[in-house]
């Protein structure tokens, strides 16, 4: 995570923020993978929440 944001780093980690496309680019620029890794990740992640509250895991 770029030092500029450890803040929002942490709330990412521990689910309480969501990677944006600008975070996602920014751990590009850093060697953290790709932004479309990122955004991917998140998007599977998003629709697993939705699913279990749903009660369709």
């Amino acid at each position: 995570m770029p030092s500029k944001c450890p803040v929002t780093g942490n709330r990412v980690i521990n689910g309480s923020a969501s990677v944006t496309p600008e975070m996602a680019l920014a751990l590009e620029q850093v060697g953290a993978g790709s932004a479309e890794f990122w955004l991917t990740m998140q998007a599977n992640y998003d629709l697993f929440q939705l699913r279990h509250s749903r009660g369709a895991a």
